[in-house]
């Protein structure tokens, strides 16, 4: 069973801890154990903290349950609309920060999560996808994704 989209707004420091929250609630109804409810938490987290230190206005996350032939798990969705990022490849590798942070965070998302991608524009802003299942249960192979967001203006 695919659900609804939980939208979160992360403009300021104390919401990554609100997306964190969700993702591991989800997790957890989900039925996942400690170890994969953390890292879905963990997931949340450092995609909210990077929406808030790489964006003047922030952004916002989507989180929702999802199902497919591996069983499912945790959907998460980061969208902002700021500077993006010149060198995605450069950006994914462990140390490279703009902020003065230790530089990790976007490698460990893609490192924790089973299913992950990053579209970013210079200028125009980034997305990033991450799905996380129990027990890094493995995603069906050999068939082409595709999907398109609709997230209404406010």
């Amino acid at each position: 069973m695919n659900s609804h989209h939980v939208r979160l707004a992360v403009r300021e420091p104390s919401q990554p801890s609100a997306a964190r929250t969700t993702a591991r609630d989800i997790a957890d109804g989900l039925g996942f154990a400690e170890d994969d409810s953390y890292r879905t938490g963990l997931v949340a987290s450092e995609l909210a903290s990077n929406l808030v230190k790489h964006t003047s206005a922030g952004g916002e996350m989507l989180l929702r349950r999802f199902s497919d032939e591996s069983g499912g798990g945790v959907e998460l969705l980061a969208i902002d609309r700021g500077p993006g990022m010149p060198d995605v490849d450069a950006c994914l590798r462990d140390g490279m920060s703009t902020t003065g942070t230790l530089g990790h965070g976007l490698g460990a998302v893609r490192r924790l999560s089973d299913e992950f991608d990053l579209h970013s524009e210079p200028g125009r802003g980034t997305v990033v996808f991450s799905r996380v299942r129990a027990r890094r249960a493995r995603p069906p192979q050999g068939r082409v994704h595709y999907a398109g967001v609709s997230v209404p203006l406010s």
